[in-house]
C-alpha cells in the first residue's frame, strides 16, 4: 500500500484517520503490516479467512461502515483519474445490473463488478483488490436480503440500488468528485446492515 503520508495527502485527511484506518484494516485480515518495509494488502485465503467465517460479534455491520469510510473517497478519486475504458467498463457493468433489476433477477454479479471497477478507475491494484474482498464478503448478505423479498420489493428495491449506481457513476463519468462522494455515501447509507440479514449465523 502507498505510504502513509501518500495517503494523508491523496485523501486529505490526518495521519491519525489514516492509522486508523489501517487499524480496521488489521483488525478484519484485509492488510499485512511489516514494520520497517510496509502494509500489504492480505493475498491469501488464510489472511482473508475472518471475514468468511462466522460473524458473532456483528462483524457484518463494522465492514458496513468501512466501506462506507473508504468507497467515498474512492468514488472521488475515481472521477479524477477515470480512464475512457474504466468508464466504459462501469457502464457496461450498470446496464448488466439494470437488466437484473428490470427482470428481478440475482445482480449480484454486475454489482461486484461495479465495485471493482470503481477501484480499477482510481489506477490502484491495492485498492481495487481491497474492494474486491469487502464486496465479495458482503456479495452474500445482499443476495439473501434479496432472496427474502417479495417480488414487487425486490423489483422496487433493485431499481432504487440501480438508480444510486446510476448517479456514481454518472458523477465519475462527468469527474465531479464531490458529487461522486456524495452519491457513493448515499448508495452505501441505503444499505441498513440492520436489514440486512447474516447469511452466516443460524435462524
Amino acid at each position: 500500500m502507498p505510504t502513509q503520508a501518500d495517503l494523508m495527502k491523496e485523501f486529505g485527511v490526518s495521519r491519525n484517520s489514516i492509522r486508523e484506518a489501517i487499524s480496521h484494516l488489521q483488525e478484519r485480515g484485509l492488510v499485512v503490516t511489516h514494520h520497517g518495509i510496509g502494509t500489504f494488502v492480505a493475498g491469501t485465503a488464510e489472511r482473508l479467512a475472518p471475514l468468511r467465517d462466522a460473524d458473532p460479534d456483528g462483524d457484518g455491520a463494522c465492514l458496513c461502515e468501512l466501506q462506507l469510510g473508504i468507497e467515498s473517497e474512492v468514488a472521488a478519486l475515481a472521477a479524477a483519474r477515470r480512464s475512457p475504458e474504466s468508464l466504459q467498463a462501469m457502464r457496461a457493468a450498470l446496464l448488466e445490473f439494470e437488466q437484473a433489476a428490470l427482470q428481478g433477477t440475482d445482480a449480484t454479479g454486475p454489482e461486484e463488478r461495479l465495485h471493482a471497477e470503481f477501484g480499477r478507475a482510481c489506477r490502484s491494484a491495492h485498492i481495487r483488490a481491497l474492494l474486491e474482498q469487502v464486496v465479495a464478503t458482503l456479495a452474500p448478505r445482499w443476495r439473501l436480503h434479496l432472496a427474502g423479498l417479495r417480488r414487487a420489493e425486490r423489483l422496487r428495491h433493485m431499481q432504487q440500488l440501480h438508480a444510486r449506481y446510476a448517479r456514481v457513476v454518472a458523477a465519475i463519468g462527468e469527474q465531479d468528485g464531490e458529487s461522486a462522494r456524495l452519491a457513493m455515501r448515499e448508495l452505501l447509507a441505503s444499505r441498513s446492515p440492520a436489514s440486512i440479514p447474516d447469511p452466516y449465523l443460524p435462524g
